[in-house]
């Protein structure tokens, strides 16, 4: 675990080094660095037989697409109310493509095309979800969760599956990364998600039905993440006990192997 931790932080600072840009710092806030999403991205990678420096270059150009996509989605929309003047949009607006600009660069620098067009096609169905998240009302939760899943894990799933991962490794990140939205949303208790299910609660307990139908929900999650952790070989054990210590499961299942 030190030595992933170790790993994890100098990635990091790569990343960190290849986004500061005076003017952009001096207008925009900091971009967060989303170090859950960071560490799944180092478990992509951990077994792919490549050289070091090109996991480093795919690893740090992919968060700065994430970064970029952060960005973008921190200017609010026609649905939400708090304020940003049009200064700040253009600014965050270019910061993100500056970021977004930034993975062309570092992937033609290793001549990665194939790379190249895996992330392309990662971003075009995140925005695709994103115009259908934002402007046609989801019919039901489950098609709410499928269309945030789309936004939230797409880029690390195409990424997993172009390295030939197996699809039980993908749908743990679905996983993963699905129950972190569902948390974020509980803490904050104003997303997507507890704005939908608020529509559906009139009464004067509105918000603490919605928290409970939050947990509920994360914990169907849970359930189902369980299943798919025990249909993993053993040759996963090491990404299936950091699990283990992200989520709170019911049970140890890093005794119970298959494959």
């Amino acid at each position: 675990m030190h030595t992933i931790n170790l790993e994890l932080k100098h990635l990091k600072e790569l990343i960190e080094k290849n986004i500061q840009h005076s003017y952009v710092e001096q207008f925009v806030k900091e971009p967060f660095i989303d170090e859950n999403k960071l560490e799944m991205l180092h478990f992509i990678y951990q077994d792919i037989q490549i050289p070091q420096y090109i996991k480093e270059q795919h690893m740090v150009t992919i968060m700065l697409v994430q970064l970029a996509l952060d960005t973008h989605d921190n200017i609010p929309n026609h649905h939400q109310e708090w304020v940003m003047n049009e200064r700040e949009k253009q600014l965050s607006v270019l910061a993100g493509d500056y970021y977004s600009g930034l993975y062309y660069l570092l992937l033609s620098e290793i001549e990665e095309v194939n790379m190249i067009q895996i992330i392309a096609s990662a971003i075009r169905n995140i925005n695709e979800n994103k115009v259908n998240l934002f402007y046609n009302e989801p019919e039901s939760v489950q098609e709410l969760l499928e269309t945030i899943c789309q936004i939230e894990t797409s880029l690390f799933t195409k990424v997993a599956n172009y390295l030939g991962h197996d699809p039980r490794f993908t749908k743990i990140i679905e996983d993963l990364l699905l129950i972190k939205r569902l948390n974020d949303e509980q803490s904050e208790g104003n997303g997507v998600v507890s704005t939908y299910l608020a529509n559906f609660k009139k009464d004067s307990n509105e918000h603490v039905a919605v928290n409970e139908q939050l947990k509920e929900l994360i914990e169907v999650k849970k359930t189902q993440l369980e299943r798919h952790l025990l249909q993993l070989p053993y040759k996963h054990t090491n990404f299936k006990n950091a699990i283990l210590n992200k989520v709170c499961l019911s049970y140890n299942i890093s005794f119970v192997e298959e494959g």
